[in-house]
């Protein structure tokens, strides 16, 4: 019974990070406006960044998956974890050196967190999915993975 409420326990943890990370993305994308205002950085080169971090994202998305099977989910989670720490910590950091940077070295602080959220945090979502896979039993993954889908919805409800 304990197995059962300890996997009961990861399982919904695994859908608030899929929450949690999708909220995020949604605070980012509700936000260029003024983050174009505040910093100077044009609106287009925060769009054309985070169009390259999303390409980048999906196709880095099945590298983290299968390194998962072999490093671990918790291992490469954290890792993902870590780029989207990196990613919003860069875009952060444009306010707090607004004053001293050049527009084009904030334009260039913009697109290389975005690189760098696209080859790391890519790994957030796969692991996820392949973690709540791994916790749930047959005819249950499918109710398992759309749950999943609900709750990274509901972040991009939330997220604004």
């Amino acid at each position: 019974m304990s197995s059962m409420k300890s996997k009961s326990r990861l399982l919904y943890l695994t859908y608030l990070t899929s929450l949690t990370f999708s909220s995020v993305q949604m605070v980012l994308y509700t936000t260029i406006p003024y983050i174009s205002d505040t910093t100077g950085v044009l609106t287009s080169n925060i769009i054309g960044a985070i169009g390259i971090g999303s390409l980048i994202f999906s196709m880095m998305g099945p590298f983290w998956a299968t390194r998962s099977d072999k490093l671990g989910r918790a291992r490469v989670l954290r890792i993902g974890i870590l780029g989207m720490i990196i990613s919003f910590g860069l875009l952060s950091s444009l306010f707090i050196f607004n004053g001293p940077l050049s527009v084009s070295s904030k334009t260039w602080m913009v697109y290389l967190s975005r690189i760098l959220y696209g080859l790391l945090a890519s790994a957030v979502i796969p692991v996820i999915q392949a973690w709540q896979l791994d916790i749930t039993e047959g005819q249950h993954r499918v109710e398992t993975l759309t749950k999943n889908s609900m709750f990274l919805n509901l972040g991009r409800i939330l997220g604004p």
